[in-house]
Order: C-alpha cells, then sequence, then structure tokens
C-alpha cells in the first residue's frame, strides 16, 4: 500500500510479470504466501502441475500451493524465460520456460529445473490474480520433427489413404446402389 492505495491497482501487466517472477522464487524458495497473494480463491480457476494432476477451483488451487511449497528448501534460484505475452483489458497471460535450480527436502544436492510455463491472469478488484497455471518439464532429449512418427491404431488409414470424403473408407461406402 503506498499513501493508503493499494500499488497492485496502478501495476501494469509488465510490472505484474516481474513481481510474478519474484514470487516464483518465494515460492520455490518454500513460501506459498506471495504465490497464494496473486492466485484467484474464486471459480474457475485451474492448476496443472508437472505430476500431471488437475487441480480444479480457486480455494483446491490454493491448498495444493500450500501444500506443495514445503517440498522446496531455502537457497533455490532461478528465472523466467518470457516467449510471449500479452494482456487484454482483463485478461493477460505469459508463456516460457522457468530454469531454476532448486532446494528440495530430503536431497543434499540442488536440483536442476527447467519448465514449460503457461500462466494466464484475470482482473479482480483493479489486480491481476493468477486463474491458471500449467507446467510441465522440459524433457532433455529432443527428437527432431523429420524423426518424429505418429503411429495410428492398426488397420486405420491417413487422411491421405482416406481420400477427401472423409472419414474412413469400407467396403459398402463404396458399393453402388441402384
Amino acid at each position: 500500500m503506498l499513501g493508503g492505495r493499494n500499488a497492485a491497482l496502478d501495476e501494469s501487466f509488465d510490472e505484474f510479470l516481474k513481481r510474478r517472477e519474484s514470487v516464483s522464487l518465494d515460492y520455490i524458495n518454500g513460501s506459498p504466501t506471495t504465490l497464494i497473494a496473486i492466485s484467484t480463491s474464486n471459480d474457475p480457476a485451474t492448476f496443472f502441475p508437472p505430476s500431471g494432476d488437475r487441480i480444479s477451483g480457486g480455494a483446491q488451487v490454493n491448498v495444493a500451493n500450500d501444500k506443495g511449497a514445503p517440498s522446496f528448501k531455502d537457497g533455490s534460484t532461478g528465472r523466467f524465460e518470457v516467449l510471449h505475452s500479452s494482456e487484454s483489458a482483463d485478461l493477460a497471460f505469459w508463456s516460457g520456460m522457468q530454469h531454476a535450480t532448486v532446494r528440495m527436502q530430503g536431497k543434499d544436492e540442488p536440483v536442476p529445473m527447467s519448465l514449460r510455463v503457461t500462466d494466464v491472469f484475470r482482473r479482480e478488484n483493479g489486480e491481476w490474480k493468477l486463474v491458471h497455471r500449467r507446467w510441465w518439464p522440459i524433457c532433455a532429449r529432443r527428437v527432431s520433427s523429420s524423426r518424429r512418427r505418429r503411429v495410428r491404431p492398426s488397420g486405420s488409414q491417413s487422411w491421405r489413404e482416406r481420400g477427401r470424403r472423409g472419414g474412413r473408407s469400407s467396403r459398402r461406402s463404396r458399393l453402388k446402389f441402384p
């Protein structure tokens, strides 16, 4: 609060993103307080953590954040690599990567962590609030697109094999009826 006024109300989205990165550092150092403060407690809200879980509802997301932070210890470092961000009147997002070296409970050595991130925010009472968060690990080994091979179920046909009619071609659909 500055002079009785909440500074977050005057904050641009770019300024908020800098604060969001600082909030992330608090979290990976074991404190969920600032993350919960910028998160909505209203619905809809979702969180898709790296574990693969799906958490829905503002209160449930905040409980998950509160439970998750203590798995980290003080001494973690990290930074955001923002690839894209945008805002409209009441919605905003950023996507990119979070690179961190985290100290985890039960581990003696720091753990490197790289995640793909998408955060979505909604203005609530003039403040940006986190309403959707998706974080998933960046795999160490990438397969180039030329080496990827899409596997189809046995007996299925590609769109080229099906022709322009769409759908699966069958013997019956090729029969001519008078």
